[in-house]
């Protein structure tokens, strides 16, 4: 399988990463290298590219270790475009292009919460009945403390707001396909921390990395993160490409909540104490990590789950 990135997909990712690694990872930063349009449809001033362009964002956002509503807003962005009306899209899109809009949805039919709901502008709700676009003035937001620090919020609805009939599942496998390119930028930032850390630390006069315990622990983490990026670039491609990807899907979301706790837990393992710290940057990608293990289900619900669909399937 070839994963090598077209010229202008690595373009997009060397974009990304120089504006959420940079000293001003901000939204107004995103929306100015038009990274908050790139994937809606030209018709609606996007740039026409698909759920892997935006996981390339989303991976990069994870390396960075930035919280910014970047996959619920341009979701919940595409989900307007795709099964929205024109006055929706009128109403809505041009302000997140321009980086003026935060959008946010409820996925859970049992928990109505929602990333970044103190942020948003509009809420679309899919636990309730009928989706419904419903904007900020009318509806209520408790906030919520959550496991990495990301904002969250709980949100009940104080008035009706637009019908917009999506396609729940839909929505949810392309929310599901980003959290797992986010835990591969996550995974990958923490192997190079620990890389490092072990590099520069000594014991007995020599690099720590050097004896042989480190470097086969972190010799697995590596194959671990290989796992996570690549079951997520082959998740969000199918879904890019408009092919069934539902297992998939279901694929990704292990590698990301088992593979990535592997990964956090032999980083904690191979920087010893100071791992622990909530002020060195390993903290936050592993709390993260964990946060999105439990967003996605955990691992053996997704392999339960998996292997129920294959045994379904006809020989």
């Amino acid at each position: 399988m070839n994963w090598d990135l077209s010229e202008e997909q690595q373009a997009i990712r060397d974009a990304a990463a120089q504006v959420l690694g940079g000293e001003r990872a901000t939204w107004d930063e995103l929306a100015k290298a038009d990274l908050l349009g790139l994937c809606l449809p030209e018709t609606d001033g996007g740039s026409g590219h698909g759920i892997f362009e935006l996981g390339l964002i989303l991976e990069e956002q994870g390396k960075a270790g930035v919280h910014l509503p970047i996959l619920p807003t341009v979701l919940t962005a595409i989900a307007i475009a795709t099964f929205g009306s024109d006055e929706q899209k009128q109403k809505w899109l041009p302000g997140v292009i321009a980086g003026d809009t935060v959008l946010t949805a409820v996925l859970d039919d049992q928990l109505q919460y929602a990333p970044y709901a103190e942020q948003a502008d509009a809420f679309l709700l899919l636990h309730d009945g009928p989706g419904q676009l419903v904007s900020a003035s009318a509806a209520n937001v408790t906030a919520l403390q959550t496991t990495s620090g990301e904002s969250q919020g709980l949100v009940t609805k104080s008035a009706d707001g637009e019908a917009l009939q999506v396609d729940a599942a839909w929505l949810t496998e392309r929310w599901m396909a980003g959290l797992c390119m986010l835990q591969a930028g996550l995974c990958d930032k923490a192997l190079r921390l620990t890389a490092e850390y072990t590099t520069g630390r000594e014991q007995f006069g020599k690099p720590v990395a050097t004896f042989q315990a480190v470097a086969q622990r972190a010799a697995d983490a590596y194959i671990d993160t290989e796992g996570v990026r690549l079951s997520a670039y082959q998740a969000a491609w199918r879904l890019s490409e408009g092919l069934p990807a539902a297992n998939e899907v279901a694929v990704a979301k292990f590698w990301a909540a088992d593979g990535g706790t592997r990964v956090m837990r032999a980083a904690q393992h191979l920087h010893g104490g100071i791992g622990m710290d909530t002020d060195y940057p390993l903290h936050t990608f592993t709390t993260w990590t964990k946060q999105i293990e439990l967003t996605l289900g955990s691992a053996t619900p997704s392999l339960v789950r998996l292997g129920k669909a294959i045994a379904d399937e006809p020989i």
